[in-house]
């Protein structure tokens, strides 16, 4: 422990002391400073009782105003009363040990032992071995571990160690975007704070604008504006209203004076630096602008109503400018409103453009301010409704009389709500009251007395301010008729004409005489309101007077009163009987006959009866008059009689006994035969003729192919073909069906055969190789009746050409050749049978030509021998086929097939150059001759000199080579 100590001491003399740079103040403060001797506290103390010399004590010392100050090295002497100059910041450590130290804080209420506190955990931090020791106190001679003043000592040093106060200054504002909003005369920001951080007891702040904008202030919450704005003080922006930028940034800018911990350097090196909290004062500015926003735009609303208070929609409005009247902006009112957003803000004159339908444009010109802040300038203007009235005049329809009590509705149109109700007094008339602007319709609800309802409806435009539409409205009185129906007494529905009765009023006055109609019925003319009687005056011979009378009352219009009245009449019987013409024996049962009352008390009336089993009709019950029976459906194979057979009713309860004859029905029947493909009418087919399963007779179509069969009656029928025309197969799975249903009727019927069949097996041969040829069109025609509409045209196929053909003769032709062929101008024929294939062909020949081939001096244009020639066919039969020959004197002639060649030299003649010609030709008609020449150009020959042994020789070759050339000729020759 003893060396670990001696080792302390020599650490402890080697401590240097810590200077912190602070970024806001200079690095060193220029002055000097005085500390007085101090007054000792009395006490020591130490970390470690065995060594006393480790015992420290100290004064409590203070500069010349009186500032207590700390001691920096504990192993150098306490400070005299000595001057020291330069200073310099302690980091923010020191700072915190200091600002939570005596004199600002005290820990035991004792300054001396609060002093050592302090100064003990200021040493801590500067001579850090120190830091965990236990402190020991010696206090007159007696040395004693004080657990407190260690506790507070420890506790200032990490307290220090682990804090967050600092001594450096920091500005910046608690909002740096902000909006100002107009508050009727200024754009003014929400409240912020300029923002001071570290050390500072006090600040001001100049507010200095990035980009100026005149008028701009600042005021605190009390309402005072300021030039500085105080440190952490709640302030805003004031915009004047006339500001359009609608944006500043504005910064802090100010004088602070805050506390900071000085190192002050001894003059001495044995003597300790001290430090002291000390207040400086510097410049700051904040960091950020603060962006003040402000929006010089708002909006206009108008609300239009009417003088009942209801929106209108459809008035145009416009927002002018004040100082030239161009329109900033226009619309027209929608659910009664106009929304103008994102004005500019300002004064503007309000103009109403166009007034809503159905109003009075009574609106002036207005001035209105549009506010800034997106704030919503709203205006109610109010129209004028346009309104007017509606008179109407109650008028009796026949004589114009002004009608009292008549009832209307006066509705909307739109809503059918009903807005007046209007009675007409003693004049007629009825009067509305002002209605406004829109379309009604006026209606009757109540008529005058005695009067119908008139229920048409006017439709009423209400378009003009203060007008009355009039109306006449008229009614008619109410009026009915009397209805008489006058009829048999026993036999209902009988009615009787030419009755004769009388209508009188309530004075007993004849007011109508009504006469029955053939339906026994009468009606009178409309008859006024009120009170009548009917009498019968005249009535028909057989028939008695009535006597009775009958009260009538007309309250309803429109209506008829009926009355039926009864009286007895003759009745009759009838027996109708319907025969065969031709056998009056046999009875017609099953024939429809319509009876028809044409005069009489049963007039118009009609019985539709069908005749029984017995051919018979009966009627009962037939009353007083003339009757006609007329046959309505005869049976389906009779003529229908359409004479009429008139009777009459005349005396009651006789029987009237008539006799009616019918008529069969006959017709004819033609057929007629045809080719099926060609139409041709063909004669020789038998048919037989079945009426149902019965056999009629057997027929045979003449030479127009017809069967023609008369007289037969109705019922149906069907035709069996039984045997073909010649060449034509029998068509013996149709049946020819048909009816005769009318009398006279002419049934035509056609029926076809198809011709028998057989093949023909064509082949185009090359007549030298026998071989198939394609592509020569042949034509085939039919030479017989049956036939001659076969005209059939095709192409050669290598394949061969195979058709069916109906059976006949036919002739065939070659119309174009194949390529490179003859035309064959031969017509061939044959013959099909049915069910048999023939064989036909037509041969053609090879086109050939001749080639007349010379070999010539390009020179002298005569004819060489000696060359060798190759022919080659390049196109044709014979492609690709070689002819090799050598030129003769007197040409060469080559006889060659269709095709195209090429010619060329492969030896020249001797004595010329080799010709690298070729030459092409075509043989493409038959027995043309073709030209083709080749010319060779002599090598040219060197002169030799006189009596030189070369031209001996020279003359030696060439006569040995004629001789050559001389005998192989004539090998040729005789070859």
């Amino acid at each position: 422990m003893r060396k670990f100590l001696k080792k302390s001491k020599q650490i402890i003399a080697a401590i240097a002391c810590l200077a912190v740079s602070i970024t806001l103040i200079p690095p060193s403060i220029a002055q000097a400073l005085v500390i007085d001797s101090g007054e000792d506290t009395g006490y020591e103390i130490t970390w470690h009782p065995e060594d006393a010399e480790l015992g420290k004590g100290t004064h409590i010392k203070h500069d010349e105003y009186g500032n207590v100050v700390y001691c920096m090295n504990s192993m150098k002497n306490s400070p005299p009363s000595i001057d020291f100059d330069e200073g310099e910041l302690l980091d923010d450590v020191a700072y915190r040990v200091l600002k939570n130290g005596y004199p600002n804080k005290s820990f035991t209420g004792d300054d001396k032992k609060d002093f050592m506190i302090t100064q003990t955990a200021f040493w801590a931090y500067v001579n850090r071995p120190y830091v965990l020791e236990t402190a020991f106190l010696r206090e007159k001679g007696t040395l004693y571990a004080d657990m407190e003043m260690t506790n507070y000592f420890r506790d200032l040093y990490w307290d220090s160690i682990n804090g967050s106060d600092t001594q450096t200054i920091s500005v910046n504002f608690s909002q740096t975007d902000l909006e100002a909003t107009f508050d009727g005369e200024n754009y003014v920001t929400d409240y912020f704070t300029v923002n001071v951080t570290g050390a500072i007891e006090e600040a001001k702040f100049q507010m200095k604008m990035k980009t100026e904008v005149d008028g701009v202030r600042y005021q605190l919450e009390n309402g005072d504006y300021v030039e500085e704005v105080p440190m952490n003080t709640n302030f805003r922006v004031v915009v004047p209203k006339n500001a359009k930028q609608c944006e500043v940034k504005i910064g802090a800018r100010g004088s602070v004076i805050g506390a900071k911990v000085v190192v002050y350097k001894s003059p001495r090196d044995d003597v300790q630096d001290i430090a002291k909290w000390d207040q400086i004062a510097t410049d700051a500015e904040s960091k950020d602008f603060a962006n003040i926003t402000w929006n010089t735009k708002g909006n206009f609303e108008l609300t239009k109503t009417n003088d009942f208070g209801e929106l209108i929609d459809g008035a145009k409005f416009a927002l002018k400018n004040i100082n030239d009247g161009s329109i900033v902006a226009e619309a027209i009112t929608k659910n009664g409103k106009i929304r103008f957003e994102n004005i500019e803000s300002g004064f503007y004159d309000l103009v109403e453009l166009e007034p809503a339908p159905g109003y009075i444009n009574n609106f002036k010109t207005k001035r209105i301010e549009v506010l800034p802040s997106n704030s919503t300038t709203k205006e109610n203007v109010q129209n004028e409704t346009i309104k007017g009235k509606v008179k109407i005049t109650k008028t009796d329809i026949e004589t114009g009389e002004k009608l009292v009590g008549a009832e209307f509705e006066l509705k909307e149109k739109s809503s059918g709500k009903v807005v007046e109700k209007l009675v007409t007094g003693t004049d007629g008339t009825a009067t509305s009251g002002l209605h406004r602007f829109g379309e009604y319709v006026l209606k009757e609800t109540k008529a005058p007395h005695k009067y119908t309802l008139n229920e048409q409806e006017y439709p009423i435009t209400i378009s003009k301010d203060l007008e009355t539409i009039e109306i006449t409205h008229k009614n008619k009185i109410i009026k009915g008729k009397i209805e008489i129906n006058k009829e048999d007494g026993e036999i209902p529905g009988l009615k009787l004409e030419d009755i004769k009765f009388g209508i009188f009023d309530f004075k007993d006055k004849l007011v109508e005489e009504l006469t029955t109609d053939k339906n026994g019925h009468a009606l009178s003319k409309l008859l006024n309101w009120g009170d009548y009687t009917i009498r019968e005056l005249k009535t028909k011979e057989g028939y008695g007077l009535n006597n009775n009378e009958w009260k009538v009352e007309i309250r309803e219009d429109n209506k008829t009163l009926t009355y039926n009245i009864k009286n007895e009449r003759i009745k009759g019987k009838l027996k109708l009987i319907k025969v065969d013409q031709e056998n009056n024996k046999i009875t017609l049962p099953g024939v429809k006959f319509k009876i028809t009352c044409t005069d009489g008390f049963m007039k118009a009336k009609k019985w539709t009866e069908t005749t029984d089993k017995n051919g018979e009709i009966n009627l009962k019950d037939l009353q007083y008059g003339k009757y006609v029976a007329e046959e309505i459906t005869p049976l389906w194979n009779y003529i229908h009689n359409n004479k009429k057979i008139q009777f009459e009713i005349t005396e009651n309860g006789k029987t009237i006994e008539l006799k009616a004859q019918n008529k069969k029905i006959r017709g004819s029947v033609e057929i007629i035969k045809l080719d099926k493909d060609t139409k041709r009418p063909l004669e020789g087919a038998e048919f037989e003729l079945y009426n149902g399963e019965k056999l009629i007779s057997k027929y045979t179509t003449n030479k127009d192919g017809k069967i023609v069969v008369e007289n037969l009656e109705a019922g149906k029928y069907y035709f069996k073909e039984v045997k073909a025309p010649n060449n034509y197969i029998v068509n013996d799975e149709d049946k020819l069906y048909f009816s005769i249903l009318e009398n006279k009727q002419i049934v035509k019927l056609s029926a076809t055969n198809k011709v028998k069949e057989g093949g023909v097996d064509f082949s185009k041969t090359d007549v030298t190789t026998g071989d198939l040829i394609e592509g020569a069109k042949i034509t085939i025609t039919g030479l017989e009746d049956h036939n001659n509409q076969i005209k059939l045209e095709f192409v050669s196929s290598k394949e061969g050409n195979k058709f069916k053909l109906p059976v006949g003769k036919y002739e065939f032709k070659e119309v174009l050749a194949p390529e490179g062929y003859v035309l064959n101008e031969e017509i061939g024929t044959f013959e099909i049978k049915e069910k048999e294939v023939v064989k036909a062909e037509l041969k053609n020949k090879r086109i050939s030509g001749t080639l007349d081939f010379s070999k010539t001096d390009v020179s002298t244009g005569k004819l060489i021998d000696g060359a060798n020639i190759k022919i080659e066919c390049i196109e044709g039969f014979n492609k690709g086929k070689v002819i090799e020959f050598i030129s003769s004197s007197q040409g060469n002639r080559f006889e060659l097939e269709y095709g195209k060649y090429k010619f060329y030299e492969t030896t020249a003649p001797e004595g010329y150059e080799l010709s690298t010609e070729v030459g092409e030709f075509e043989i493409k008609e038959n027995g043309e001759i073709v030209k083709a020449e080749l010319k060779n150009k002599k090598i040219p020959v060197e002169v030799p000199k006189t009596g030189d042994d070369s031209l001996r020789l020279l003359i030696s070759i060439v006569v040995l080579s004629i001789a050559a050339l001389a005998v192989i000729s004539r090998k040729k020759a005789s070859k």
